[in-house]
């Protein structure tokens, strides 16, 4: 295997909790030859001084610090000052596996590949964990041509293949920027424009990452609720819009995408579990009025999805408002 610079790229915000393990699992990797882009989005806490801790003691550390514009625009003051051949994206509240960056990179020299895919254990609010599955993708390479299979699991209703940046490693030549103006899916919409760019992908069946639920995400603020809608809404519409470009059984997909919407909107009503019923119902209400959540239930289908999701988009589509407020309320 070659000994090319990979550039490591860590979007930071208020991350003192986890930043230490984060940081310490990318300098202690087995593959050695690393720039390590620390970003520090206008952090309030202690974050800076902890990354510049690290600048001082590892010289493959860059400290980047800007005021605060999001995520997005983290990773690509990252993309912009990186020097490596390859990319790869670490949140700051995760870690990676100590030869998670030796695997990955052999995995995409050896198979000749644009992009290698990893799995993560994932870790939930409540600790539990879960070793992700890449869905009969593991230790495959996909070609263009069958670009399709890996978005039918993207959109799989029944839960398919997590869109997880945090999971690749791309060559330099084929990393894109993120678009800034998306604060919801973000990835998903990445990794559409991703595969309209490349030519293959690798599977890699090795759990490398542990992602850590955060509790303190903006999109898990109930007072950010109506930015969360509007999220939904201008990522699926991006994302559409990407989908066209792309080879795909396109009608499928998109049905997917909404059921998934309607599912994901429903999820985030849950934020209000703790209120009145009198209020869930107003603010229901309220949401289904939104003329492209409407358009999106009149597209509904509710054929082939588990029996649980079917129940509560059968409420949806028939507009069953007061019963989706009580779901809300009591589930």
């Amino acid at each position: 295997m070659n000994n090319e610079l990979v550039s490591i790229i860590v979007p930071i915000y208020n991350g003192e909790r986890y930043l230490n393990r984060c940081v310490d699992s990318i300098c202690n990797q087995t593959y050695k030859n690393l720039e390590i882009l620390l970003v520090n989005d206008g952090s309030k806490d202690n974050s800076l001084k902890i990354c510049k801790e690290y600048e001082t003691k590892d010289s493959r550390i860059v400290v980047i610090n800007k005021e605060n514009s999001g995520v997005s625009d983290s990773r690509n003051m990252g993309i912009d000052n990186s020097n490596g051949h390859y990319i790869m994206f670490v949140d700051c509240d995760d870690y990676m596996e100590p030869n998670m960056v030796e695997e990955m990179l052999y995995s995409l020299v050896e198979n000749k590949v644009d992009v290698v895919r990893c799995k993560a254990i994932i870790q939930n609010k409540d600790d539990f964990v879960q070793n992700e599955e890449l869905h009969g993708l593991e230790n495959n390479i996909i070609k263009k041509e069958h670009f399709d299979s890996i978005v039918q699991e993207f959109f799989n209703i029944r839960g398919g293949l997590g869109c997880y940046i945090w999971a690749l490693i791309i060559k330099k030549e084929h990393v894109l920027k993120f678009k800034t103006e998306l604060f919801f899916r973000e990835d998903t919409d990445y990794y559409i424009r991703l595969l309209n760019e490349i030519d293959s992908i690798y599977f890699l069946d090795k759990t490398l990452y542990n992602y850590v639920y955060n509790t303190s995400s903006v999109t898990k603020a109930p007072s950010n609720f109506d930015k969360l809608v509007f999220g939904i809404v201008s990522s699926s519409n991006e994302i559409k819009k990407e989908l066209k470009m792309l080879e795909c059984n396109y009608d499928s997909i998109v049905k997917n995408l909404d059921n998934q919407n309607i599912i994901l909107t429903l999820n985030k009503l849950k934020l209000f579990s703790n209120d009145k019923i009198s209020n869930i119902y107003k603010i229901v209400k309220r949401v289904f009025k939104n003329e492209n959540i409407l358009k999106m239930i009149s597209l509904l289908s509710i054929n082939n999805v588990p029996l649980n999701q079917k129940m509560k988009l059968f409420l949806v589509k028939h507009r069953m408002l007061f019963l989706i407020s009580l779901y809300i309320k009591f589930k």
